[in-house]
């Protein structure tokens, strides 16, 4: 189970990435370039940018977003889950993906039915 300090931890990396990230992200008009053909990008290259994209999910709150990419980047690139940002991006995600490691009540496993009496049921005296 992480502590309160691990994923304190985990969270000021993944803000700080998020951040650089999106820095890097903003471009004045002069940067606009078209769009040209060129060579489809390696399955590495496309893992590296959906976990840009995840990190910038993570740091604005959206896990949901930011395990999917991860996710998404993991099927195209294993090795990249070894990645510092990419292991504290998935320490923070860690009780999100296991709810069974935070405290409070744990969920109610369904029961099965009950069944019927066997023998019928008085009638009450007439």
């Amino acid at each position: 189970m992480l502590s309160l300090r691990g994923i304190a931890a985990a969270a000021s990396i993944v803000a700080a990435e998020g951040t650089a990230l999106l820095a890097r992200r903003d471009h004045g008009p002069d940067d606009i370039r078209p769009d040209l053909p060129g060579p489809a990008p390696s399955p590495a290259e496309q893992a590296r940018r959906l976990r840009d994209q995840a990190i910038v999910a993570c740091a604005a709150q959206d896990l949901a977003t930011c395990g999917a990419k991860l996710d998404e980047a993991r099927s195209l690139d294993p090795a990249g889950e070894a990645e510092p940002r990419v292991i504290a991006a998935r320490k923070l995600l860690a009780p999100v993906e296991a709810p069974s490691n935070l405290p409070g009540p744990k969920p109610v496993e369904p029961q099965p039915p009950l069944e019927p009496p066997l023998e019928p049921p008085l009638k009450p005296p007439g």
